[in-house]
């Protein structure tokens, strides 16, 4: 059965990482690029992961990870090569409704990664439920084509004014049709629009449904 998409705000979210290779240092930028609050646990880790933790933008522990390790974090993130290692921190997770990942052993995880396409607030999440991460990565290739230079500006720019729109319109069908209108002229500009621009737009709008 396919995954559900579940979209959520893991800003200071604590997230453990356990391993320190090429892969959880993947995971590492990652999950910084979304705002967790990452947390490190390995004998070694890769340069990457040692300078963001001397920068103070993530913590590491140079030391083996238990399975007790994962009380209090709010998701983790298995990535070493001791397949008993994430089988027990799969485990002591489930036990304790801790959302985890193991990388690459879909039946140890609770939630698996899609391949994601980002631009701004804006993000494209692909799965084929493990089935094959190649076509995944071959849809990503072509959504990320197909995303307008600019659209993650453009969302920006609707959310700082979605709130002026809200007040000035009180109709619910005509501040739909509002929204809509700006964000095609937002992408066509790729970015925003000045605001005396957006104001007599939803003018007319006004008009046209009173009219």
């Amino acid at each position: 059965m396919a995954y559900f998409p579940f979209y959520m705000d893991v800003e200071g979210m604590v997230c453990l990482i356990v391993g320190g290779g090429k892969v959880a240092s993947r995971k590492v930028f990652t999950m910084l690029e979304y705002g967790a609050a990452v947390r490190v646990i390995a004998p070694e880790a890769e340069e990457e992961i040692a300078a963001l933790a001397e920068m103070g933008r993530i913590s590491y522990e140079a030391r083996a990870c238990a399975p007790e390790d994962v009380d209090g974090a709010d998701f983790v993130i298995a990535a070493t090569s001791d397949e008993g290692l994430n089988r027990a921190i799969s485990r002591r997770c489930k036990s304790l409704r801790i959302p985890v990942n193991v990388v690459d052993v879909q039946e140890e995880c609770s939630f698996i990664f899609p391949a994601l396409v980002k631009d701004g607030d804006i993000v494209v999440g692909i799965s084929t439920g493990g089935a094959s991460p190649a076509i995944a990565r071959m849809l990503k290739d072509r959504v990320r084509a197909a995303i307008p230079e600019g659209a993650g500006a453009a969302a920006g720019w609707m959310k700082e004014n979605r709130e002026m729109v809200k007040a000035l319109v009180d109709s619910q069908p005509v501040r739909e049709e509002i929204f809509y209108r700006l964000a095609e002229l937002a992408m066509s500009a790729g970015g925003g629009l000045e605001d005396g621009t957006v104001k007599r737009m939803i003018e007319r709008k006004l008009e046209e449904s009173h009219g």
